[in-house]
This record gives C-alpha cells, sequence and structure tokens, in this order.
C-alpha cells in the first residue's frame, strides 16, 4: 500500500508541475505562400527552450498543446508561434499569417 501511495504522489506532483513536455522538436524545412505563391525560406530548428527561424533566434518558456494545434510563448506570455500539427508532428502549418501570407514547416529527416 505504501508504494502505491508514493506513486500516487509522484503522478500528483509531475502533473502539477508540468513535467510532460509539449515541445515539438526537430529540424524543419520552412515554405512561405504569400498570395498564392510559394517558396522554401530556409530552415527551422525547434526545441523545448528556443525556435531558430531563418537564423532569428527565439527563447520559448512555454509550449501549449491542446489537440491538433500547439503554442510556443515567450517569457512575457506572447505568443511566439501557433501552429497546426499535421502528419503527426511531421509538419506544422503556422496558424499566425491570416489568409495573405501562411508558412508550413516540414520535418527534415
Amino acid at each position: 500500500m505504501r508504494i502505491v501511495k508514493t506513486l500516487a504522489l509522484a503522478t500528483l506532483f509531475a502533473a502539477l508541475a508540468g513535467c510532460g513536455s509539449d515541445a515539438i522538436e526537430g529540424k524543419f524545412a520552412v515554405q512561405a505562400s504569400v498570395m498564392g505563391f510559394k517558396s522554401n525560406v530556409g530552415t527551422a530548428v525547434l526545441d523545448e527552450d528556443f525556435i531558430t527561424l531563418m537564423g532569428d533566434k527565439y527563447e520559448i518558456d512555454e509550449w501549449q498543446r491542446d489537440g491538433d494545434t500547439v503554442i510556443a510563448r515567450g517569457k512575457d506570455g506572447e505568443s511566439v508561434m501557433n501552429a497546426r500539427i499535421e502528419d503527426n508532428g511531421n509538419r506544422l502549418v503556422v496558424l499566425d499569417g491570416g489568409e495573405v501570407v501562411s508558412m508550413t514547416l516540414t520535418r527534415i529527416q
């Protein structure tokens, strides 16, 4: 019984501490589309603490995942990236650009 209580306490602590990471990690090819014209624009590297996109590095404080969307937030809570997850995380469609501009990240194997 003591082991069960210890495991239950550890599970509760892990849940409260947010131990499970929602981060999407890896190297991605970036394709931008502006008014229907598509262009390969470089690479992005995503990890738990940073997003490096075409040479610019953004510090990430928190990843929030809700179903098929993920939001990377900076230290002041602003959204650095809001994306729809496709193909089991091998493709991310950035949702921040509106209808005129879109960006798709495809995992590089």
